[in-house]
């Protein structure tokens, strides 16, 4: 098989442990490949606990690793970020050949790659960058396994939660410092920029219902009033977020950083996205998921 066609069932404890020292994961900067990644260091973590797991990832991925002791170190590798518009293939192929040849000091041992799912352009641009980091780094084809988000995880190991990193705590402690006393935080995630505008629109007009409808029921006996976050997570795309910020009505934009803050100080999230509900989970935050 080759070394980037994704495996239905990767082998890890095949792997033998005791020639392991490094193990990389290979990770772009999506939600669900980003959790993926994390479970698959629970899984590696229990199957190999004497190897250094080292994160190669997109650099919008940090956020879900950096607060995570079984990462021994987190890499941004251009190869995982989308290519600039000016960018051409040649342009591209030889910018990551020579971070790969840079990599090689890290002398690992054996990596995994969580390829994109959601996103074909991009799954073809990182399956190439992938097929040049295994040649590059001259790894055996059993030491370079390519997997699918959802098969991520052969093996169920307790996990460790997602915490906010600090500048996530710095950046919410600034939203929340203006808050009026004894409000409620609510929080409206409507998913990601890149998403069909006409379905956050969707959202937004069901959580704005919503809210009107269960006031009361989101106050409680203590709260005197809301203070409802509207946010969305995008990148520096400046046209995406102008048109964004003309569309759709009081909102945010983050990154995942930010939104992660977010929800380590809020007392309600309002459903509207199952992204935030995985966030939720990934962080053993499920109480503050209110009941649709």
């Amino acid at each position: 098989m080759p070394a980037d066609a994704p495996r239905p069932d990767p082998e890890f404890k095949a792997w033998p442990e005791q020639e392991l020292r490094r193990i990389g994961i290979w990770c772009c900067g999506g939600l669900q490949e980003s959790l993926a990644a994390r479970r698959l260091l629970n899984t590696l973590h229990a199957t190999h606990p004497q190897a250094s797991l080292i994160v190669l990832g997109a650099r919008d991925a940090l956020a879900f690793f950096e607060m995570d002791e079984r990462v021994a170190a987190f890499l941004p590798l251009n190869a995982l970020e989308p290519p600039r518009p000016t960018q051409g293939r040649v342009a591209r192929y030889l910018e990551n050949r020579a971070s790969f040849k840079k990599l090689r000091g890290l002398q690992l041992d054996a990596c995994v790659s969580v390829m994109p799912v959601d996103n074909e352009t991009l799954y073809s641009q990182i399956k190439r960058s992938w097929r040049l980091f295994v040649r590059m780094l001259a790894f055996r084809p059993e030491r370079a396994i390519a997997v699918q988000p959802l098969l991520a995880n052969p093996v169920s190991y307790q996990a460790e939660a997602l915490q906010p990193g600090p500048q996530a705590i710095a950046y919410a402690n600034q939203v929340y410092h203006h808050a009026p006393p004894r409000c409620v935080k609510v929080l409206v995630y409507l998913g990601k920029a890149t998403e069909s505008l006409s379905v956050l629109q969707q959202r937004e007009e069901f959580a704005s219902q919503l809210i009107q409808r269960r006031r009361s029921e989101l106050l409680g006996t203590m709260g005197h009033e809301l203070f409802v976050s509207t946010l969305v997570v995008t990148t520096g795309n400046r046209l995406l977020r102008r048109q964004l910020t003309a569309n759709l009505g009081s909102l945010t934009l983050v990154n995942w950083n930010q939104l992660i803050g977010h929800m380590a100080y809020v007392d309600w999230v309002l459903p509207v996205s199952p992204d935030i509900t995985a966030i939720a989970a990934e962080m053993g935050r499920q109480k503050v998921i209110f009941p649709l």
